[in-house]
């Protein structure tokens, strides 16, 4: 026997706790645990339609009373979440249309599981450089993530070490990656002006070419 419990709307769907419709014996929640020797302990189904995001709403909320809050009689479960997803949606559809099949005194075991780690060194090593280190986070062993940063904030994991770039887009506008530094592209323009000469006799001062084709 098992118990399935989903915040989604694949199992918190319209009408699979419709037990009074007389098109089938029995409703899709009837049956989940009528199934010999499997399906499920229990069933919160609505017997009627509803908004999605509302049951969603439900679902979450029995998430939270089971895992976060500890309410772990079934009938209880399904109680405090129809009130806390009342207050959030306003829906007297999840009041008076959820439906609860089974037995409602019955008792959730929730355990923890047993953690993976305690230590850093009980994780074994991906041998990838560019994943950091073994790590031990909250019992589940994992890398400490990229080791690159500040001025050379790229891996390169064929060579096992950090670089500036790798390509053009680790660089920033108007920079290329070149040998794995990112380097300015500078363009120098420079504007030619054909030399301008004249005679000068003597004691007479220079003017400004301006001048001169106006003949001032």
């Amino acid at each position: 026997m098992y118990g399935v419990l989903s915040s989604g709307s694949r199992w918190l769907n319209c009408l699979s706790g419709a037990f009074s419709e007389l098109v089938d014996n029995y409703s899709t929640a009837e049956e989940f645990l009528r199934q010999p020797d499997r399906g499920a302990i229990a069933c919160a189904a609505p017997s009627a339609t509803g908004l999605p995001s509302h049951h969603k709403a439900l679902g979450t909320q029995m998430y939270e009373g089971l895992f976060n809050r500890n309410i772990t009689a079934a009938g209880a479960l399904l109680t405090a979440a129809k009130i806390a997803a009342y207050q959030q949606t306003n829906s007297r559809d999840l009041l008076e249309t959820f439906i609860f099949f089974g037995d409602p005194a019955l008792e959730l075991n929730v355990s923890s599981p047993e953690p993976e780690c305690e230590t850093d060194n009980e994780c074994a090593d991906d041998d990838l450089f560019c994943t950091g280190d073994p790590q031990c986070m909250n019992g589940v062993c994992g890398q400490t993530g990229n080791p690159c940063s500040g001025d050379a904030p790229v891996c390169d994991e064929a060579l096992d070490r950090c670089v500036e770039c790798m390509n053009d887009t680790d660089c920033g506008y108007a920079y290329t990656c070149d040998n794995n530094i990112c380097t300015a592209q500078c363009t120098l323009f420079i504007k030619y002006k054909s030399p301008v000469s004249a005679k000068l006799k003597k004691g007479q001062e220079a003017q400004p070419s301006y001048f001169r084709r106006r003949g001032f």
